[in-house]
């Protein structure tokens, strides 16, 4: 071989491997087909969401299901500095009318730290008329993430987010864990049913709030003490 290219396929490895240990990317406004085909996920600060999944459970009345390009999601960071993540689903697409009715499953995983205290969801639906009803069911497997249908041996919790009508609605629905946990996974079923009239649902937006790592009050603590120091002898 040629010594003034010996090196590039050393540079070609190497490139290989650093792209294999680089680990995942930031999230970004992207539709949610993007988040679906991401194999290490990505990071909403120092957490990471990943295994995202995303399909048409039901459709009936002639309903033509949506697809994951259709869906945008917007990542953020909580009040609490947990990941916040809202699913946007597209205006003229997600609604039944009629006779229609339509289900979908949405899941992903969050991975942190820091470590998650609650879980917090809202649903953003038009008001559905008359018998028209929107849904969404929610499991939680806290401490673990899901393993096809199954939890595990990790403790679980659901929540419920309805809109039914003009009558009984409910668009928020929280869980706060019995301690501090480092993984949940999320599993949504989305439902709507026009009940002979209409449904329509806009954006779904879940939030979890987090603490801090112990390590990490350590270490802002010795920061504090640093800066303390540092100021005493500036005066001294």
């Amino acid at each position: 071989m040629h010594r003034t290219t010996w090196w590039m396929p050393l540079a070609a490895c190497a490139f290989l491997a650093g792209s294999a240990f680089a680990g995942p990317i930031a999230c970004e406004q992207a539709t949610l087909d993007w988040y679906v085909s991401l194999e290490t996920g990505c990071m909403v600060g120092q957490f990471q969401v990943k295994d995202f999944t995303f399909a048409s459970l039901a459709a009936t009345g002639g309903y033509i299901p949506i697809a994951a390009s259709d869906v945008t999601v917007i990542p953020a960071l909580g009040p609490q500095g947990g990941p916040q993540l809202r699913f946007v689903f597209p205006e003229a697409g997600f609604g039944v009318t009629g006779s229609q009715s339509a289900a979908y499953g949405l899941g992903y995983g969050i991975d942190p730290p820091p470590v998650i205290i609650r879980f917090d969801e809202e649903m953003e639906a038009e008001s559905p008329v008359g018998r028209g009803r929107a849904q969404i069911f929610t499991d939680l497997c806290i401490g673990a993430l899901f393993y096809g249908d199954s939890c595990g041996d990790a403790l679980s919790a659901s929540l419920t987010v309805y809109h039914w009508g003009d009558s009984g609605r409910k668009l928020t629905d929280s869980a706060i864990f019995p301690y501090a946990v480092g993984i949940v996974g999320v599993r949504h079923r989305i439902e709507l049913d026009a009940n002979g009239d209409s449904a329509d649902f806009g954006a779904l937006g879940n939030r979890a709030g987090a603490i801090p790592e112990p390590s990490t009050g350590l270490l802002s603590a010795f920061a504090l003490l640093g800066l303390a120091l540092a100021a005493r002898r500036r005066a001294a």
